[in-house]
């Protein structure tokens, strides 16, 4: 049922055509449950990323170093002692953002960003 305005009240309108009912393709669960179980990889490799990054202020003052020469290869070498998927970075003098992607067996299945500020 539609609604209406009258100015003093609504009134409920049966319209003269209805609409069928939307068919939906049956479920397959089995691409989104392996999304949910890469992406807790991903995860994992991200907690332990940004551990070290909280823990080791040398570790953490390497990486900023390494953006604000704009030494994308230290920078990628440094992340990637603790990352073992496939990842980008990118960084300005404001935040470093790591992009963490499925290297499996399907394209694109998952994606999990990280945006670490530092200033």
């Amino acid at each position: 049922m539609y609604r209406y305005w009258i100015p003093c009240c609504w009134r409920p309108v049966t319209p003269m055509y209805p609409r069928p009912a939307p068919s939906y393709p049956e479920v397959e669960a089995s691409l989104f449950r392996e999304s949910a179980m890469t992406m807790e990889d991903l995860i994992r490799e991200a907690e332990g990323l940004v551990g070290k990054i909280h823990n080791d202020e040398s570790y953490a003052e390497q990486i900023m170093m390494a953006a604000q020469q704009s030494d994308d290869k230290k920078v990628e070498g440094l992340l990637g002692e603790y990352i073992s998927s496939a990842f980008q970075t990118t960084y300005n003098p404001d935040r470093l953002k790591i992009t963490l992607g499925s290297s499996g067996s399907r394209v694109d299945c998952c994606r999990l960003t990280l945006i670490l500020r530092w200033r």
